[in-house]
């Protein structure tokens, strides 16, 4: 069975252009081809161009946070991208593709 697509999930959550008081969070781990890897590139890629062409406003997921904290509304298609780990692919994979988009997304490390 082929894994659900991001726009499909999306699409469930969809609102429209708005202020709200809730968010989404991608989550990936690594991104990219090797063993390992948990989004390949081309999903990852797909992911990217729903976001950018749905006029999603992905921002820092510590200022969504914030806002959330003291009872601010954010965009209505506010977004975060987070990663959980230091994998290298962050680097060589997903930091071009965000940064060629403007998006901003948050790292977790581990110690």
């Amino acid at each position: 069975m082929a894994a659900p697509t991001l726009a499909a999930f999306l699409v469930s959550v969809d609102c429209p252009v708005r202020t709200q008081d809730s968010s989404v969070a991608l989550m990936y781990n690594r991104v990219g081809a090797a063993d390992g890897a948990t989004t390949e590139i081309a999903a990852f890629e797909n992911h990217l161009t729903h976001l950018s062409t749905n006029n999603y406003e992905v921002l820092p997921l510590a200022q969504i946070v914030a806002a959330l904290q003291v009872g601010a509304a954010v965009p209505g298609r506010a977004a975060a991208i987070t990663f959980d780990g230091r994998h290298i692919s962050i680097y060589r994979e997903v930091w071009p593709r965000l940064r060629a988009l403007g998006f901003a997304f948050t790292v977790f490390r581990h110690h």
